[in-house]
């Protein structure tokens, strides 16, 4: 339930952030999944 909980709010932070800065989304989600749920980099892209 938590990594429910995590996953989106991983994914309203990286649209918002996207949003502001006209980036793209997995830019920043990759690195997050990476770091904050320790995904491995196959898995997080």
């Amino acid at each position: 339930m938590t990594s429910t909980i995590l996953f989106v709010l991983i994914g309203i932070v990286a649209g918002i952030l996207s949003g502001m800065f006209g980036i793209g989304g997995g830019v920043i989600i990759v690195p997050a999944l990476m770091f904050l749920i320790s995904l491995k980099m196959i898995f997080s892209k």
